[in-house]
Formats: C-alpha cells, structure tokens, sequence
C-alpha cells in the first residue's frame, strides 16, 4: 500500500474528486492499518503468554490441575473405596490432557 501512496503521490495528474481516493485519505488509510497490525501483533503476544501460563497450571506434570485432580480422586478411592458413594461422586469427572 506504501508504494502504491508513493506512485500516487508522484503522478500530478492524479487528482480524484472522490475523498476515499485522494492521496491524503490513502496516505491516512496506510498509517492506519499499521497501526492496527502493531497492535493486534501486541494483543497476539498477550494472548499467547495468558495460554502459557494457563497450560502451565492445568497441564504441569506435578503441579498442575490434571495431576492434581487424579491425586485427590485416587485418594479418595484408597480412603473410601472404589465402590463407595464418596469416589462415584468423583470417579465420573474428566480431567484431560
């Protein structure tokens, strides 16, 4: 789009009645766009360390919510039994990775 505002700006002849095609709008459209790409580039970064960190506390091998969840339902089943009303409360939901 750079180039094609330069090639515009060049042509003398080039004088459109219409607002949206004048080389100032065009010029203004440009900076625009760039500077909705650096921002949604900003907002992509973001974005991408909130999942980071998500998966960092659902999926960690120790810590994380999975491991954590077949912990306490194993635990509940040592304590109370496999065939107890405790671990079937437990036993029916589905932590994955």
């Amino acid at each position: 789009m750079a180039g094609l505002a330069a090639v515009l700006a060049a042509e003398p002849s080039y004088t459109p009645n219409e607002i949206e095609l004048q080389v100032a709008t065009v010029q203004a459209k440009i900076t625009e766009l760039i500077y909705k790409n650096t921002s949604v580039a900003a907002a992509y970064a973001n974005v991408s360390n909130a999942r980071i960190a998500r998966n960092e506390i659902l999926y960690n091998p120790t810590t994380g919510l999975v491991e954590t969840s077949k912990d306490v339902k194993n635990y509940i089943k040592a304590i109370f039994g496999a065939s107890s009303p405790q671990y079937g409360q437990v036993k029916g939901i589905a932590f994955r990775k």
